[in-house]
């Protein structure tokens, strides 16, 4: 900035010339004449009268002003070297005179137009130091400033500078001092931001400074227009886009014939675009590529232009304005960017496969060689084309080692290898993430997923390491409740079943309303049962029954929570548990003796529909006929008890269909010869305890053997054979010792005895049963029918 080659002012410094006494005599009106030549602007008859003047009166009074405005004739003339020789005079000869100081600050001047700023500054370091007037103090303190800074003395031209603002706050010069002082700090910031030195900041933040006062102050256009530039370009320079925008946006609008507005256009879009501003970088471009001027720049207008429609997802504009760079320019320096960008563009439309055509067209150079690998790799990972993605994140591992970038490479090439099964292989290079880059935020995800893909091998001791490692060293991280319960997962497929219950503990403690408590409690609860601890699973199985959001693991935890009920002896709350899952999807899960068991109780408890539900689940889910038998006959009995007589007899004769003999076989055969009974059928009655009789094992089924021979009798009763019924009840009393049939069979004996006429006989079967069952309901009634 030099007011002198018109940066920050055009005028020049007004010079009073002090009048000339009226004397009245030749030398007077010679003088007056020169002088009135002088201020019409006649410099060159002005000079040659006051030379003249000075050679007819080299003494006169008036010789320094004749000899000052002589030199000023001679500069207006442009011989500086003959003006320079007349000021230096008038400074030598006349030091006392009233134009030393003008004098010697025009000499000044004339060595700064001549690139003598050494002399120049010395010139003005004598004017200042004579207490100049105020006016030429100001310039010369100034032009002090700009020659000390053309001689590198920073410092030196800083505080002249600085004098000025102190000293001469009105001056035409203070605004230029603030411009000065601004230029100065800000290139000692460029120098030491690229020196990388400490404390370059603190320049910066000076520059700005007196930039923005500079604006602030009244004066120039020109000055306004140039403080505004310097501030855009500072913050641009460090990358605060949104300010350097903002002064940008200010110079051009406010200035918009200043020479720094066409200068600073293509900053100022990419300033623009920087700050996210992309519709105002979209303007600027628009209205450059309108602008003939602009042509040698076109491609890299089209290129920010179309760079910024992508930004606001105006891929398909976006790509038509890449397309129009590489029809207008294909050697332009943004060729193979564009064709990158366009590649960019397409992946955003979801386009992957024209974004994969286009990126194998573009020219790897070092520079773009690593991003279109990488957009490769996300494209046919996109397209779920796991080789090449792999191939291509493979190539951004090697390409960029130890970056951002290799490390997502290397995570997304563990989950493509993850989802292509390849687990152990997928989980070393998870555990690389997370050695290679353990305070990342990835890191934890990564330790997380090796484990994953060590369980999915079945390689569980690692994976327990693994989970165990991320809830140590990630111990605040969300994951650590996810790795907790698979580490104890992991434990329970390793059998460490104390390791176990002490992860499930850890949750629960660290993590009481945990997504995973119920399946915690679950699991801690099955541990416990296994290890027999029943009393400790109960608690952890109803915690899991009554906190599980999910109907499976609540029906889950009440059967095994039924189980461990049967274990505790609890009958009656264990059947009421496992009741009520027999029409849910886990019925499939009771085993045969379950459902046994099950029906058998409800049929104790006389709770007949119970016991029938049970008995249908065991007769649809067994798979062996030995059980299909027995869950014929339970269901059997309990349609008998409910008055359900056909559906009852039907139940039974499957049972009996079935080719196996156990002892529901029998029981199967005398309940159907109870039916026949029933009915009045001694026919069929007679069949079915036969069949009982010999179904009935020799000596653990006596009972049953008893029930059939009395059955038999009753049968032979409703044929009217006394005889036969006779010889069966004896055969009861006889044989067995069933203090319920036994007394029965006496008195039924004792009865077909009377209706054959054999009174011996009689007596003895009714003597026999006051013998036996004294107390028995029979005894009493034999007496009272046969009193003799």
């Amino acid at each position: 900035m030099n007011p002198r080659r018109g940066r920050y002012c055009t005028g020049i410094l007004t010079l009073c010339f002090v009048a000339c006494l009226a004397r009245g005599d030749a030398y007077t009106e010679r003088m007056q004449f020169a002088d009135g030549l002088y201020t019409r602007d006649m410099f060159g008859l002005a000079a040659k009268e006051y030379a003249s003047i000075l050679e007819a009166f080299p003494q006169g009074d008036q010789s320094d002003a004749a000899t000052f405005r002589m030199a000023e004739c001679l500069r207006q003339q442009g011989d500086a070297e003959a003006a320079g020789r007349l000021y230096s005079r008038v400074v030598v000869q006349y030091k006392t005179g009233p134009f030393r100081l003008r004098a010697a600050y025009r000499r000044a001047r004339l060595y700064m137009d001549a690139g003598d700023f050494e002399s120049s500054a010395a010139h003005f370091n004598v004017i200042v130091r004579e207490n100049p007037p105020a006016d030429l103090a100001a310039a010369s303190l100034y032009y002090l400033g700009e020659s000390l800074r053309e001689t590198e003395a920073l410092d030196q031209a800083d505080a002249a500078f600085a004098r000025v603002l102190k000293e001469h706050p009105g001056s035409m010069f203070y605004a230029y001092s603030l411009m000065q002082r601004g230029d100065i700090h800000r290139d000692k910031w460029t120098a030491a931001k690229d020196a990388e030195t400490s404390g370059a900041d603190k320049h910066a933040k000076l520059a700005l400074g007196f930039f923005e006062q500079a604006l602030e102050r009244p004066g120039t256009d020109r000055t306004a227009a140039e403080a505004l530039f310097q501030m855009a370009e500072i913050y641009f320079r460090q990358q605060d886009f949104e300010r350097s925008s903002d002064r940008y946006r200010q110079l051009m609008t406010r200035f918009p014939d200043d020479e720094r507005s066409s200068v600073a256009r293509m900053q100022a879009a990419w300033s623009a675009s920087n700050a996210g501003l992309y519709a105002q970088a979209i303007a600027l471009a628009d209205a450059a590529l309108e602008d003939s001027s602009t042509i040698g720049a076109r491609d890299e207008w089209l290129y920010l232009k179309a760079n910024s429609e992508r930004q606001l997802l105006q891929n398909r504009a976006a790509v038509i304005t890449y397309l129009k760079l590489l029809a207008s320019q294909p050697d332009s320096r943004f060729s193979e960017s564009a064709r990158y960008e366009i590649s960019v563009a397409y992946f955003k439309m979801g386009k992957y496969e024209d974004a994969v055509r286009h990126a194998e067209c573009v020219r790897m150079t070092p520079s773009l060689r690593n991003d279109v690998c990488w957009l490769l790799a996300e494209a046919y990972a996109a397209m779920d084309r796991g080789a090449e993605a792999t191939q291509y994140y493979r190539m951004v591992m090697r390409e960029a080692t130890g970056s951002e970038r290799a490390r997502d490479a290397t995570y997304r090439l563990a989950h493509q290898l993850q989802k292509q099964e390849a687990y152990r292989e997928a989980a070393e290079l998870y555990r690389t993430v997370v050695t290679k880059y353990p305070k990342d935020p990835l890191a934890p995800q990564a330790a997380y997923a090796a484990a994953f893909c060590l369980s999915k091998v079945g390689a569980h001791d690692e994976a327990a390491r693994d989970w165990r490692r991320l809830a140590t060293d990630y111990a605040e991280h969300e994951l650590v409740e996810d790795a907790t319960y698979q580490k104890a997962l992991s434990e329970i497929r390793l059998e460490r079943r104390d390791d176990a219950v002490a992860s499930l503990e850890e949750l629960l403690r660290r993590f009481p309303k945990s997504r995973f408590a119920a399946d915690a409690w679950y699991w801690k609860g099955m541990l416990l049962r296994e290890q027999e601890k029943f009393a400790a699973a109960e608690e952890s199985l109803r915690n899991a029954m009554n906190g599980a959001s999910r109907d499976e693991l609540r029906r889950e935890a009440t059967f095994q929570l039924g189980l461990v009920l049967q274990k505790l002896d609890r009958q009656e709350d264990a059947a009421g548990l496992l009741q009520d899952l027999l029409a849910s999807p886990l019925s499939g899960k009771f085993p045969p003796a379950l459902l046994e068991w099950l029906s058998t109780h409800y049929g104790e408890q006389g709770i007949h529909d119970k016991a029938a539900a049970a008995a249908e689940l065991l007769v649809k889910s067994a798979k062996e006929p030995a059980w299909l038998q027995a869950g014929w006959v339970l269901l059997g009995r309990a349609e008998a008890e409910r008055g359900n007589h056909e559906q009852a007899e039907l139940a039974l004769k499957e049972a009996l269909d079935s080719d196996v003999n156990t002892r529901y076989a029998a029981e199967a055969a005398l309940r159907l010869g109870d039916l026949a009974l029933a009915s009045k059928d001694g026919g069929a009655a007679d069949t079915y305890f036969r069949l009982a009789s010999d179904k009935a094992g020799p000596e653990s089924d006596l009972a049953v053997r008893a029930r059939a021979f009395f059955g038999l009798g009753r049968a032979a009763e409703l044929r009217k054979s006394d005889e036969d019924a006779s010889r069966y009840y004896m055969s009861v009393a006889i044989l067995y010792d069933h203090s319920e049939l036994v007394p029965e069979s006496l008195y039924c004996a004792a009865g077909a005895f009377d209706r054959l006429g054999r009174d011996a006989e009689r007596r003895k079967a009714v003597e026999e049963l006051a013998a036996r069952y004294p107390k028995s309901v029979w005894a009493g009634k034999a007496e009272a029918t046969w009193k003799n």
